[in-house]
């Protein structure tokens, strides 16, 4: 799949799944072997489970935001910058909340075959992110 194609599924999903909640368009976004490998989560999920983590955000971050800065595709990879931003008004992955407004600058790179069974790293850029996002330690990828 060229890079362009790769970029414009990323940026679907972030858009429409992450930001929107448009958790119908999971089965068309992401490979059957998806995983997301994300910061405070022992194990990867699965995209089986992904529905039930994305619904788990409006209550948590009623105003929850991931904004992209940019994103650079060569070939099967695919990395993005972007913010992480909401407010902490309800329990996120056993953490309380605080009810201030959060933003965590971050990073994420994909790859694989094709965009649709991209794995997910997400990387603190080093600023530090507030407490209210739980854990920002970085995670690799990892199939």
């Amino acid at each position: 799949m060229p890079a362009e194609e790769n970029k414009q599924i990323v940026r679907e999903f972030i858009e429409e799944v992450l930001n929107r909640q448009r958790v119908d368009l999971i089965g068309e976004l992401l490979a059957p072997d998806y995983a997301l490998h994300f910061p405070g989560m022992p194990e990867p999920l699965k995209r089986e489970a992904f529905p039930v983590f994305i619904a788990s955000f409006p209550a948590a971050f009623p105003d929850f935001r991931l904004a992209v800065e940019s994103l650079i595709a060569e070939g099967d990879e695919v990395a993005v910058r972007f913010v992480l931003s909401g407010t902490h008004q309800g329990e996120f992955m056993g953490i309380a909340p605080p009810a201030r407004r959060s933003k965590c600058p971050a990073t994420s790179s994909t790859a694989s075959e094709a965009a649709r069974s991209w794995m997910i790293g997400l990387y603190s850029t080093g600023r530090s992110c507030s407490s209210s996002w739980g854990d920002a330690r970085t995670v690799s990828s990892s199939g």
